[in-house]
């Protein structure tokens, strides 16, 4: 089938009459357009803005142990994820995914860090609280020693 395309560029006339509605809170985007666009005319339009939390802060690990992974809960498209001030030594997000991961090599007092995850609609925010205690000592022994009284 041979369709007719309107004589203006397909770009402005796509500008001129395409109505938009963003629901961001659902991440929903709603497209009408004019019939005479073709479906290739139509590319998609706008992201689920990120809106991002992470659960269990503030959170509390132990030097030199381990931390399990802490992934944060996203309602929007997939995004690119910052933090600011850096982790302590050893614990790192990844950018792609905002999971927190790693072994903290430092101690390190109860300090905030927020959270940024950004894509192409906007960004959101999150803050969390990280302290890492020195690691208990282990393997302690003590002499027996009889004492007469």
């Amino acid at each position: 089938m041979n369709r007719q395309r309107h004589p203006h560029s397909a770009k402005s006339i796509f500008l001129a009459v395409l109505i938009v509605t963003m629901s961001l809170s659902a991440g929903i985007v709603e497209i009408n357009r004019a019939p005479w666009l073709e479906t290739e005319d139509v590319a998609a339009f706008g992201a689920g803005c990120p809106s991002i939390t992470y659960s269990g802060s503030p959170f509390t690990f132990n030097q030199d142990v381990a931390i399990s992974s802490i992934t944060p809960s996203n309602s929007g498209d997939s995004a690119t994820w910052s933090i600011s001030p850096s982790l302590p030594s050893g614990l790192s997000i990844d950018s792609s995914t905002g999971v927190i991961s790693g072994t903290p090599t430092v101690t390190a007092s109860s300090a905030s860090y927020v959270i940024t995850a950004t894509n192409s609609c906007g960004s959101d925010t999150a803050t969390i609280s990280v302290t890492v205690n020195a690691q208990a000592p282990s393997g302690l022994s003590y002499a027996t020693e009889n004492m007469t009284l």
